[in-house]
C-alpha cells in the first residue's frame, strides 16, 4: 500500500461505515466540472503521531486520464464532501483541493511500483481543514483482512453510477458484481482482478467490499463465521479495460469514460486494483 492505514474510529454506527466514508469526486477546471467519479477516505498516522485523511481513488478520477497516457490533469482542482464522525449522515463539509501546488508539484501520489496502475492517493492533513470531530474513514482492519476473495464470490462496488444517490440523505449506492478472475493471482502481471458488473460513469474509484454474514474460509484455510467485511481493491472503469491506445476523441472529460463507447462494445467486466 501507498500509505499505511490506522482505524482511529467507532465502526459501531447506525448506518453502514462504509457508506459513510465514501465521497463524489468531482474534477473541475475554474468553475467548470469536467468529470465525476467516487473516492473513499482512509485514516493514518506519521511516525509522530500526528492524525491525517487521505482519499483514494482512480489516477483517470484526478487527471481525465488514465495513467499509461502520462498527460498532465485536465482541471486544477478536486471537489470532496466529509463526514465528521457522530453526526447526520446529509452534514458534510465541502472541501476544494488544488491538484498541483503553487510550484507545479503534484498533491496526490501515485505508485511508483506499478506506473500503469490506475490509482491515486490525495493526503489531506487534518489541520488543514477543521472539524468538530474527526470524519468517517476506513482503517487498517479494511485491509488487514483473514478472508480469501475467490472466484465468483459477490462483492460490494460503493460509488456514484451516472452521479446517483441519495440526495436529501448524501449517500452512496451499493452495487454488486462477482469476482471474474483469480484474486489471488495479479491480472496480466498487475497487481489487479476482474470483477463481472454492470459499471456505469461516476463509479470509478469505488471501494471494492466483500462482507460475510455467513461460513467463509481464512487464510489458514479454516472456516469461520461471518461478521467480516474487507476492502479487496479499488474499482477502475470497464472502459479501461482491453485498449491502451487513444480514442481519436477525448470524450473522458463527461464522466471519465469514452462518449463513443456503448454497452454493446464491452465486457461488462471491470479490474480492481487490489488494497
Amino acid at each position: 500500500p501507498l500509505l499505511t492505514p490506522v482505524d482511529h474510529l467507532d465502526r459501531a454506527v447506525p448506518l453502514d461505515h462504509v457508506s459513510l466514508s465514501i465521497t463524489p469526486i468531482s474534477l473541475c477546471l475554474g468553475n467548470r466540472r469536467l468529470s465525476r467519479g467516487t473516492g473513499f477516505f482512509v485514516g493514518h498516522t506519521q511516525g509522530d503521531g500526528i492524525n491525517f485523511l487521505s482519499v483514494v481513488t482512480n489516477y483517470h478520477v484526478l487527471t481525465g486520464y488514465p495513467p499509461q497516457w502520462g498527460r498532465s490533469p485536465l482541471g486544477d482542482r478536486i471537489n470532496l464532501e466529509i463526514r465528521e464522525a457522530g453526526g447526520s449522515p446529509n452534514k458534510v463539509l465541502t472541501a476544494a483541493y488544488p491538484l498541483e501546488t503553487k510550484s507545479g508539484k503534484a498533491t496526490w501520489l501515485t505508485s511508483r511500483s506499478h506506473p500503469k496502475a490506475d490509482l491515486a492517493v490525495v493526503p489531506l492533513p487534518l489541520g488543514s481543514i477543521k472539524f468538530e470531530v474527526p470524519p468517517y474513514c476506513l482503517g487498517m482492519n479494511w485491509v488487514d483482512y483473514d478472508i480469501v476473495p475467490y472466484p465468483g464470490e459477490a462483492v460490494s462496488v460503493v460509488g456514484y453510477p451516472l452521479g446517483w444517490r441519495d440526495k436529501v440523505n448524501r449517500l452512496p449506492v451499493w452495487k454488486t458484481g462477482h469476482i471474474a478472475s483469480e484474486p489471488e493471482e495479479d491480472f496480466d502481471g498487475e497487481p489487479r482482478f476482474l470483477i463481472d458488473i454492470t459499471g456505469r460513469q461516476g463509479m470509478s474509484g469505488s471501494p471494492v467490499i466483500a462482507g460475510h454474514q455467513d461460513l467463509y474460509f481464512n487464510r489458514s484455510r479454516l472456516p469461520r463465521m461471518g461478521g467480516s467485511g474487507a476492502l479487496l481493491g479499488v474499482y477502475a472503469s470497464n472502459a479501461l479495460m482491453f485498449d491502451d491506445r487513444e480514442p481519436a476523441t477525448e470524450g473522458w472529460v463527461s464522466g471519465a469514460e469514452p462518449a463513443a463507447s456503448s454497452l454493446g462494445d464491452r465486457p461488462e467486466i471491470g479490474f480492481v486494483w487490489k488494497a
